[in-house]
């Protein structure tokens, strides 16, 4: 909170609700509880505000389809080193980890990609072999 006790004791003294409060005491715990409440909410604000700047940072980096696994961290700087929301991370560290949390979630992704489009070719690879009806014992015929 703004100042202390004393301070709030200076300015409220002379109010009409200062007697609300019948003690010295539970003014103050009164005065202690209003500012530990103050500092909780501000710092609710604060890491919802941290938490906001991170998903706008994150939804950036999945906005740009140039952005592969294989683009590492000072690339993407240069690529998107003026973009408001890249700046709104302060933290150079703290940027550079998240990228790079974002770029092995994208190489992930684009690993199962390959797994399944492999799956779906040896699928259809199959499919073909068996409409042919070639099988392991099938010998090459003469033309």
């Amino acid at each position: 909170p703004e100042g202390s006790w004393d301070d709030a004791m200076k300015r409220t003294v002379n109010h009409a609700d200062y007697r609300a409060l019948q003690t010295l005491g539970d003014r103050k715990a009164a005065f202690e509880r209003w500012g530990r409440e103050r500092r909780e909410a501000a710092e609710a604000a604060a890491r919802a505000e941290e938490r906001r700047r991170k998903v706008d940072f994150l939804t950036l980096l999945k906005e740009r389809p140039e952005l592969t696994s294989r683009t590492r961290y000072p690339e993407a700087e240069a690529l998107l080193g003026k973009e408001a929301r890249w700046l709104a991370l302060a933290d150079e560290p703290e940027r550079e980890e998240l990228y790079e949390e974002y770029a092995l979630s994208l190489e992930r992704k684009e690993g199962a990609e390959r797994r399944a489009a492999r799956q779906a070719r040896m699928a259809a690879l199959r499919a073909l072999l068996e409409r042919e009806a070639v099988s392991a014992k099938t010998q090459w015929g003469k033309g």
